[in-house]
C-alpha cells in the first residue's frame, strides 16, 4: 500500500513481535518508520502491560513512533505510561476509531439517507 510516497507493510501475523504493520512516512521532517499495532478487543481495555510490550516493539523495529489501536479502550494507567514514555505514541480507542472510519469513509457503508427541509421564508413574500 502507498500513498503520498509513503508505504505500509503488513507483518506476518506469526512472526510479527508485536507488530501488525509498519509504516514508511518519506517526509524529511516528520518521517521515518512508524509501528502499527491493532487489538479487537469486546471484554477488556487495553492495559499498561500491552503498551509497554508495544514500545518495547518499537524499540526492536527501531522505531520512535506507534500508532496503537484497539476496539475498546484505554486504561487510566496505559494512558498515563504513554504519555511518559520517551517515545511519540498515539492512542486510538473505540469511539476515536469509529469517527475516524466514518469521517475517511473507511470501513462503513451508508444504510440509511435523509433529506432534511427548511421553510424558505422568501417563497412567501411580503404577505
Amino acid at each position: 500500500f502507498r500513498r503520498d510516497g509513503g508505504e505500509v507493510k503488513i507483518a506476518r501475523a506469526r512472526r510479527d513481535h508485536g507488530v501488525d504493520a509498519v509504516a514508511f512516512d518519506p517526509d524529511p521532517i516528520r518521517g521515518g518508520k512508524i509501528v502499527i499495532q491493532a487489538k479487537r478487543y469486546t471484554d477488556r481495555h487495553v492495559g499498561r502491560p500491552e503498551i509497554q510490550a508495544f514500545v518495547g516493539a518499537l524499540h526492536g523495529a527501531q522505531a520512535s513512533r506507534g500508532v496503537f489501536i484497539t476496539t475498546t479502550r484505554f486504561s487510566a494507567e496505559a494512558k498515563d505510561y504513554a504519555d511518559r514514555v520517551n517515545a511519540r505514541l498515539v492512542l486510538i480507542d473505540g469511539p476515536e476509531l469509529a469517527n475516524l472510519m466514518i469521517e475517511h469513509n473507511c470501513g462503513v457503508v451508508v444504510e440509511e439517507t435523509f433529506t432534511l427541509k427548511q421553510v424558505d421564508e422568501n417563497f412567501f413574500g411580503d404577505l
